[in-house]
């Protein structure tokens, strides 16, 4: 909270890494969690310093830009826990055909799509959008 990313993650590997090396998560998805988490840590309650900072330069209050920030950010808190769930996705050391990595990446892209769509609150109307 209030760290800088590189503070952040040294401390979220140092101690979520061996329980995520116990639950028998590869070693880059488990550094690619804890790097999502502390990054995001600049941007949950109840510090916020980026939003702090986004407030400022928008001129908004800081309460409706720390929810707005998290509801845009919503994806980002389940991303890593797909690199868990798939590291595939990362392309290490997988034993998965091609066609079946290829069709991981599409799931997850598809489902972020559908997700930014459901929480902008303005649903596409054409495949560009």
């Amino acid at each position: 909270m209030g760290m800088p990313t590189v503070a952040a993650y040294i401390i979220t590997i140092t101690i979520g890494g061996p329980v995520l090396i116990e639950l028998g998560v590869p070693t880059l998805a488990e550094h690619m969690f804890a790097l999502y988490f502390a990054v995001l840590s600049l941007i949950t309650p109840p510090v916020m310093v980026a939003s702090f900072g986004t407030a400022v330069l928008a001129e908004a209050s800081v309460t409706g830009t720390g929810l707005a920030v998290i509801r845009f950010a919503g994806l980002a808190f389940i991303i890593p826990y797909v690199f868990v769930f798939n590291p595939e996705l990362l392309i290490i050391g997988s034993s998965l055909s091609v066609f079946m990595i290829v069709l991981k990446t599409l799931t997850a892209l598809v489902g972020a799509v559908l997700f930014g769509v459901a929480v902008s609150g303005h649903p596409a109307r054409t495949i560009v959008e």
